[in-house]
């Protein structure tokens, strides 16, 4: 683990701290690692067998009742997900994800589990201006 993230773990003293992802992600190492730095050893791991079960895993895992809101974003690329996972943090809400073609299983066990008011979709088709591909 890098020193800056001991450094910052050191002073920020979090209560708990949650790995996601299994151990091809983040080792059992840096895990028993990071459960040094949580106040009480209050460390746990979200995962799944891919990246579908692992936003399955966390949603569930962190969420109590009813959520208001779940963002769906592509599992294909970060770049939605990144902004709908800071939007899903802000709201208490869940960030969950999807393939191109089709709803993967995990995504749809999470937003039936969840039974959320409201479901914002991220991302958009992509725009193109004069033969350049804008978003």
């Amino acid at each position: 683990m890098p020193a800056v993230v001991k450094t910052e773990l050191e002073r920020l003293k979090p209560s708990t701290i949650v790995v996601v992802g299994g151990d091809g992600a983040i080792s059992s190492t840096t895990f028993n690692t990071l459960a040094t730095y949580a106040q009480k050893w209050q460390t746990y791991r979200a995962y799944g067998s891919n990246r579908y079960e692992t936003a399955e895993s966390l949603a569930q895992g962190w969420q109590t009742g009813d959520v208001g809101t779940v963002y769906l974003a592509s599992g294909e690329s970060f770049a939605d997900a990144l902004g709908g996972g800071a939007a899903a943090a802000g709201t208490k809400g869940a960030l969950l994800l999807t393939a191109k073609d089709t709803l993967p299983p995990a995504t749809t066990r999470a937003r039936t589990a969840l039974k959320p008011a409201l479901t914002v979709y991220l991302g958009g088709p992509t725009i193109t201006f004069g033969g350049t591909t804008v978003c």
